[in-house]
């Protein structure tokens, strides 16, 4: 009990900080780490542990998850307007008696082969690939629930419902994570300097963007004399340079052990 009180008495002097991919994660819902993810955002919650952010990690998180919900919500947008072109030949008159059948499903994969080759990037075409299933297994369920083909303006209207769906659940999600994590205003240290990123280069750090967070979260603890928890999927970048980053006080962590570790450095 001694070393619990004098943890609780003691200055917390540790900042924990979690890299874009797991912000990435939560908030758009990625399957590949998402159990991890979630561990995370619920040992903050239950620790009351307010997480830092730096203005780097805050740029590209925001660049690129508003970028994905807009993307999906052109694609959503592009799809009505491809089926009613396609389905009537551009002939306005017939697009109320006009009807899908199962063949018609041909017509929205073409589509979304195309759309997710389109994607500039792996989280893009990843959240296409889950409109997709969306979108086709509603076509089926609408095929078997249906003692005739489907009339297209009612699954045009599902195709509406579905975007309005979408924007509104990314719109939660990205509030109730800052809200949950205790998000507050980046760390002000924007952009680090060259010597900070020399030092990140040096313990093994090669991708441009975790250089910029770590040599970000560098600056900001050394003049106080802190500690850092970073929370990253990055095993290739960052978890592999555990060792040598934790000699610049970041000690990086999975999202399953990072609380474990701000904890451990209380």
């Amino acid at each position: 009990m001694e070393g619990v009180a004098s943890a609780i008495d003691s200055p917390v002097n540790v900042d924990i900080f979690p890299d874009v991919n797991v912000l990435i994660t939560l908030t758009l819902n990625q399957p590949t780490f998402l159990t991890a993810c979630q561990k995370f955002r619920d040992d903050v919650i239950r620790e009351t542990i307010g997480v830092k952010i730096t203005a780097s990690v805050r740029r590209v998180f925001d660049y690129k998850v508003l970028g994905v919900n807009d993307l999906v919500g052109r694609v959503l947008g592009g799809l009505t307007n491809h089926l009613s072109v396609t389905t009537t030949r551009g002939r306005d008159e017939l697009l109320e008696k006009a009807t899908l059948a199962q063949c018609d499903k041909q017509i929205l994969r073409g589509y979304f082969k195309n759309q997710i080759l389109a994607a500039d990037s792996e989280l893009g075409k990843n959240q296409l690939r889950a409109v997709e299933a969306w979108v086709i297994r509603k076509f089926d369920d609408a095929l078997r629930s249906a003692k005739n083909p489907v009339l297209l303006v009612e699954f045009l209207g599902f195709l509406f419902e579905l975007s309005n769906d979408a924007n509104e659940d990314f719109n939660t999600n990205y509030a109730m994570l800052h809200n949950d994590l205790q998000i507050g205003a980046p760390v002000s240290v924007n952009p680090p300097n060259s010597s900070s990123r020399s030092k990140i280069e040096l313990a093994g750090v090669h991708d441009p963007e975790d250089i910029d967070h770590l040599a970000s979260i560098w600056e900001y603890i050394i003049p106080q004399a802190r500690k850092a928890v970073f929370a990253t999927t990055d095993y290739k970048d960052v978890i592999a340079n555990q060792a040598e980053l934790s000699k610049l006080e970041i000690y990086c962590e999975t999202p399953t052990y990072a609380v474990d570790a701000y904890k451990s450095l209380l």
